[in-house]
């Protein structure tokens, strides 16, 4: 029986506004790929985008970080 496979984060960026804080990520689980836009102080609540494509999920994540810029959040942090 295979194991579950968990999901692999392929990228963390971290942003900043005034005193708070919002992480988008692109994970990989299987050939499954989600972007997650997680916002801090202990929300539970993400936004949460499924692709099957690694390009797309990609693209995605440069969307939504390109849309917090222009909204004047600032990175301050990735892996």
């Amino acid at each position: 029986m295979p194991r579950p496979q968990r999901a692999k984060t392929l990228l963390e960026w971290v942003f900043c506004r005034e005193n708070t804080l919002v992480t988008c990520q692109l994970e990989q689980e299987g050939s499954e790929y989600r972007v997650r836009l997680v916002p801090d102080r202990g929300l539970r609540q993400a936004i949460v985008d499924t692709f099957d494509a690694g390009l797309t999920a990609f693209q995605r994540h440069a969307a939504l970080a390109a849309e917090l810029r222009r909204g004047g959040w600032m990175l301050v942090a990735y892996r």
